[in-house]
């Protein structure tokens, strides 16, 4: 039996997640319907479409005109000189166009004490997803992130509510899940024990 249940319009991808479950449920509680291969095959659609939804955050604290429906489909890390955070969103369908995709962009702060201008992402689309980029010194790896999505162009002012994350998060996750993460791991802690001890003389 599947009980997995989400209410309407808080996900991304909620349309194909309905349909799949819909699916599934037919083959599970009417197995004699279909054979074992049919039932295999609309679990794996339902897993599929499970892991594919995006929770939508909606900003509270903006007019309800200017609200970016957006939602984090997950993070990523990469070593480049700096630490580069990636944030992997999702956004509401019909904003962004061919002519007027350069009014999106991400801005983010870091929550380190320093009296600084936001950083400035423009982004690249991947697997269905807006990806934009977040450079990290290593000295800030503690440090939060908090970044929004903004759109303006086409007599338009969007902004989405704001995410949060460390780098030192995504290094929890990679521990944990070490298995997943053979190759990177090592080079991971020796920069999280380099950025440990570093930290002091910045601040």
């Amino acid at each position: 039996e599947i009980t997995a249940k989400i209410s309407s319009g808080d996900y991304f991808g909620e349309e194909a997640y309905v349909q799949a479950l819909a699916t599934a449920e037919d083959c599970l509680n009417n197995a004699t319907a279909g054979t074992q291969e049919d039932i295999d095959t609309a679990t794996a659609n339902l897993e599929a479409a499970i892991a594919n939804l995006v929770k939508i955050e909606i900003p509270e604290n903006v007019p309800e005109e200017n609200r970016l429906q957006a939602g984090v489909a997950g993070y990523s890390l990469v070593l480049e000189g700096n630490i580069v955070v990636k944030f992997h969103m999702q956004i509401e369908e019909g904003l962004v166009t061919e002519e007027n995709k350069e009014n999106l962009s991400m801005e983010f702060t870091l929550a380190n004490g320093e009296d600084s201008d936001p950083i400035k992402s423009s982004y690249e689309e991947k697997n269905g997803y807006y990806v934009f980029e977040c450079p990290v010194p290593v000295k800030d790896m503690g440090t939060t992130i908090t970044g929004k999505i903004v759109f303006n162009g086409d007599g338009v002012s969007k902004e989405s509510a704001a995410f949060e994350y460390t780098v030192q998060a995504y290094i929890d996750h990679m521990q944990e899940n070490s298995d997943s993460y053979a190759d990177e791991i090592t080079l991971v802690e020796k920069m999280e024990t380099f950025g440990n001890s570093a930290a002091p003389y910045f601040n």
